[in-house]
């Protein structure tokens, strides 16, 4: 964890973790992951769910920037696997051209953009204890009609999740995200942004608490606080708290109609 390494590496938009219900949470999820949002958190949790799942989530920030999230998760006998494919973009800019030391000519305008594709796997190998496993790729293009202008990379992900079964309720997690070569961006390598977090957890019927630290290779050490209280499984009132280089805390709540939440 080193923060004078911020801005030095690549594919930077992979740390926005959009789903509704972790970001509610502190992003304090990988021990309590069990649905479909584990794919951006922790590949295990997949694993945990009987259930076909799918989320779609859409956020605007200023300067119109825009993330386009879709995420599926299928079970099976032999496993479960996830899927989810994401879309950054931002409005056009302008590229100009300088004729002098003072002045500039507009080229032609263009439009940054970036997308990912994840293909995660989990299954319970041991009782109590789930592996699971992501495939990621991803485009980062600055400017499209620059033959140099975008870059291509590969990356992995790796997750664990052990359920004590001496204590009841409690759960811990490990989880190595981002694991790849260097990205190439016209003639200089950027590491990606690789971290490692740890999570412990306990959950019951109507009440659940996690607490995460997470050692970035290009910051400081974070940590993540999260909990969620169920109200007749109809209402789910969240709260969180995100320490280390951002602190903050995070508010949402969740509301189950016929299935949906």
């Amino acid at each position: 964890a080193d923060k004078t390494l911020i801005g030095t590496t690549s594919n930077n938009f992979l740390k926005i973790l959009v789903p509704a219900k972790p970001s509610a949470l502190g992003e304090a999820y990988i021990a309590l992951s069990d649905d479909v949002n584990s794919i951006f958190y922790n590949p295990a949790g997949i694993g945990k769910s009987m259930l076909t799942e799918l989320s779609f989530t859409h956020v605007q920030w200023f300067q119109d920037v825009k993330y386009e999230s879709l995420n599926i998760l299928f079970p099976f006998s032999f496993g479960n696997f996830g899927c989810s494919l994401n879309l950054l973009n931002v409005s056009s800019m302008d590229k100009n051209l300088s004729t002098s030391l003072t002045t500039y000519i507009k080229d032609y305008d263009f439009t940054p953009f970036s997308y990912s594709g994840i293909l995660s796997y989990s299954k319970e190998f041991i009782e109590n204890l789930f592996v699971g496993a992501s495939f990621k790729f991803t485009n980062y293009t600055i400017d499209s009609k620059d033959k140099n202008g975008s870059s291509f990379s590969f990356l992995f992900d790796f997750g664990l999740i052990y359920d004590f079964p001496f204590l009841d309720g409690f759960s811990s997690a490990l989880v190595f995200r981002n694991i790849g070569p260097s990205t190439k961006f016209v003639k200089e390598n950027f590491m990606q942004p690789i971290d490692m977090k740890g999570g412990l957890s306990y959950s019951m019927d109507f009440f659940s608490l996690e607490a995460d630290v997470a050692y970035p290779i290009d910051n400081e050490l974070n940590y993540y606080f999260g909990g969620e209280i169920n109200i007749f499984d109809l209402l789910f009132l969240r709260a969180g708290y995100k320490g280390g280089t951002i602190q903050q805390p995070t508010f949402g709540l969740g509301i189950n109609y016929m299935g949906f939440v």
